[in-house]
């Protein structure tokens, strides 16, 4: 038998007004996806357990069967190890995006525009990450630091100390609103370490308006990269090893660190792939050769997940979402299925959303999201009647079973 699990991070969402009043899955043409559903085990699975904050972090690592509640200390953790970070005990990694203002004469007045700017290229990163880092030189008062340059937007900062405590907002959710009341010093009362959060986020504005990389994207018509913005910090956490809890070979396979860093962290075989953006425009053919190349090198397990509709949906692209909704079905669950219904006598499939993500104002929710699980060997669904399920969506899905748990839904999946 070998499992698949297809993960479109961010892809259940509520009615949108813009789409006629439908989700994005249910206004998205997905006919493999819902052939999927109509010959497989549809439900709803509680992928955030209660009292957690809604994040990739937490719907993938329950998608894997483990307990966040457990585990988690901080996303930025993950992303740091997906970036082959490691982090030494008492250092925190700290996510640190390149942001969009529109600047005010008080940079506390200034709007939000942009949690991520897009079209970042690894040379204008670095440029950036290396003109901070000089800035920083001279100043005596903070702790050891450590700037990365990352994946186009997402950056990773390390400093020494716990700062577990700190109360840090992600910029998605206050695009177009002043970042007055979301500075760390508003939210936290460790008064010196959200002090020197907020004159990192100071230097960088003075730094990158002097910078010669926004000089030439404005040239080129794009947005300018005005700041850094910290959030979702994190310590090191206890390995633990999927290939040993599941006795099978396992690999992963994603275009964002976060979740590369759960494979790496739980011992999975992680796929390096370099025209992987965690956008729209990702290199959706490179993903579908990594996940065959694993099967094919013989592992028994592949998670394999897109980050485009989560993405959409923190940019308020509801349209956006529709179509990243229909790459998956066309350019990765098509091909998949064909191959592995050539390839294997046996094979299950799972797809299902980490958690939901609202394009309608870019926030994560916590309900339950759509899953199925399609296995070849069984035509007929046992658990649930089907024979009116034509199309996958989050109303469908209701109609099947109810799962109260990442680690119930795998295990269902890994056992039937």
């Amino acid at each position: 038998m070998k499992w698949l699990v297809v993960v479109p991070d961010g892809a259940a969402d509520k009615p949108v007004a813009s789409l006629e009043g439908k989700t994005p899955f249910e206004k998205a043409s997905t006919p493999v996806l819902d052939m999927l559903a109509s010959k497989g085990l549809v439900g709803m699975v509680r992928t955030i357990p209660e009292n957690m904050v809604s994040g990739s972090d937490v719907g993938n690592l329950s998608l894997l069967g483990y307990n966040p509640q457990h585990i988690l200390t901080g996303r930025a953790s993950l992303e740091a190890l997906g970036a082959n970070i490691h982090l030494k005990e008492g250092s925190s990694a700290f996510r640190m995006n390149f942001v969009s203002l529109a600047k005010k004469s008080s940079y506390e007045d200034s709007i939000m525009l942009n949690y991520g700017v897009d079209k970042i290229s690894d040379e204008e990163s670095n440029q950036l990450i290396d003109e901070l880092k000089e800035a920083l030189l001279n100043e005596k008062d903070f702790p050891e630091i450590n700037l990365y340059s990352g994946s186009g937007f997402k950056n990773i900062m390390v400093a020494e100390g716990d700062f577990s405590t700190l109360n840090l907002q992600s910029a998605h959710t206050f695009l177009g609103e002043p970042i007055r009341d979301y500075l760390p010093s508003k939210n936290s009362d460790d008064i010196k370490k959200v002090t020197m959060l907020e004159k990192i986020i100071q230097i960088s504005i003075a730094v990158f308006e002097k910078s010669s990389v926004n000089l030439v994207r404005e040239s080129r018509g794009l947005q300018p990269i005005d700041a850094v913005w910290f959030w979702g910090q994190g310590t090191a956490m206890k390995d633990e090893d999927f290939n040993l809890r599941r006795g099978l070979s396992s690999a992963l396979v994603s275009g964002v660190n976060i979740v590369k860093g759960i494979g790496r962290w739980a011992n999975m075989d992680v796929a390096d792939i370099p025209t992987a953006t965690g956008t729209i425009d990702t290199d959706y053919d490179a993903k579908v050769r990594a996940v065959k190349d694993a099967f094919m090198e013989g592992k028994d397990f592949v998670f394999l997940h897109i980050e485009a509709p989560d993405d959409c949906s923190h940019r308020r692209d509801a349209n956006g979402k529709v179509k990243s909704i229909e790459f998956i079905d066309r350019e990765i669950l098509a091909p998949l299925v064909e191959f592995m219904e050539k390839e294997f006598d046996e094979f299950s499939i799972l797809v299902a959303p980490d958690h939901f993500t609202f394009s309608s104002d870019g926030n994560h929710g916590d309900e339950p999201v759509p899953f199925v699980i399609y296995q070849k060997t069984i035509e007929e669904n046992v658990d649930v009647d089907n024979a009116e399920i034509s199309n996958f969506s989050e109303k469908t899905c209701s109609r099947g079973a109810f799962v109260e748990s990442g680690k119930e839904l795998i295990d269902k999946f890994l056992n039937r």
